[in-house]
Parts: structure tokens; sequence; C-alpha cells
């Protein structure tokens, strides 16, 4: 399965809240709730102005949107960032994720 990479646009804000209120997400997350629609397009709206400086990448197979990576710096008086991977369910357990 040959991926491909690009960034975050405001398109793939519909996948990336079905994608976060998967119980798969949800079980690994710090928040386990369900985010709401208009509480996640406020967010990712304001993380899509970051991109330039902390990463957030779709990954994509055969044209389909198969999971995210995305760097979020953890503070601004430092220079670390705390990793997010997520690859979509139906495509879990086929090593997609070291590929990412």
């Amino acid at each position: 399965m040959e991926i491909t990479q690009r960034t975050a646009t405001l398109n793939d804000s519909a996948t990336l809240l079905f994608w976060r209120n998967s119980l798969e997400a949800r079980e690994v997350s710090v928040n386990t709730e369900s985010i709401s629609r208009e509480d996640h397009s406020k967010w990712f709206s304001s993380r899509l102005t970051k991109v330039h400086f902390e990463p957030f990448l779709i990954f994509i197979a055969e044209q389909t949107p198969i999971g995210m990576t995305r760097l979020d710096l953890v503070s601004e008086s430092s220079e670390k960032f705390e990793i997010s991977i997520f690859v979509d369910p139906k495509y879990q357990g086929r090593g997609v994720g070291e590929k990412i």
C-alpha cells in the first residue's frame, strides 16, 4: 500500500472529528469524552493557523485519508513537542502506523 501525506486543511474537519470521537481514540485520549462539532470546529480552525510551526499531517492511501500525525508545542518556552498519531480504525492492524 502506497501512502502519501499532506498538510491538514479545513476540509479534513469532519473526518478528524469522526476519528477523534471513535471509541479507539477516546480510550487513549486524555479527555475520553465525545467532543461536539462546535468545540471541534473552533479548536480545528485555530490549530490550522499553526501548521507552519507545528506540523499537522494527513496520510492518504488510495485517495482515502487513513491517519494523521500532529506535533503540538508543549510550551512556548521550550522546543519540546507532544506527538499525536492516529490510524483510522479500518486500517489498524495492517502496519499503517509503522509506515506513518
